[in-house]
């Protein structure tokens, strides 16, 4: 099984180290330089099928123009979105209290910049075995 992974990050450098990451760890993984790319926000002219998730993993920045990244998980939820909250994922170099609060309502991971690749690829291995088989 080809294990998938969605990164939306606007920073150039953490999209590129976060994505060469996954992918030198055996992810195909499709980027985004915003939240406003989902294809969940594009509603009939979608190509999100809606029946399967458009990838195992989503990572996202949170701190980001046009829409944050817990912004972008809590509409995916409330749209139907198929990946599942446990293998979703925000990303931030300095979250607020409220930020933390509400990552931990929506139920996604927070992870610290700049990234701990160690912990990252543990929590991907933790939630590998939860994930279908084909």
């Amino acid at each position: 099984m080809k294990k998938k992974a969605v990164v939306v990050d606007d920073d150039d450098y953490c999209r590129y180290s976060l994505s060469s990451f996954l992918r030198k760890n055996g992810y195909e993984v499709t980027c985004f330089d915003s939240g406003i790319y989902c294809e969940l926000h594009k509603g009939s002219q979608s190509m999100c099928s809606k029946e399967e998730p458009c990838g195992h993993f989503f990572l996202t920045d949170n701190r980001m123009p046009g829409i944050d990244g817990l912004m972008l998980i809590a509409r995916q939820n409330n749209g139907a979105c198929k990946v599942p909250i446990e293998m979703k994922a925000v990303l931030s170099g300095a979250f607020t209290t409220d930020e933390l609060a509400q990552a931990e309502k929506l139920g996604c991971k927070i992870f610290q910049k700049p990234y701990d690749f160690d912990e990252i690829s543990k929590w991907l291995d933790q939630q590998e075995e939860i994930i279908p088989p084909d």
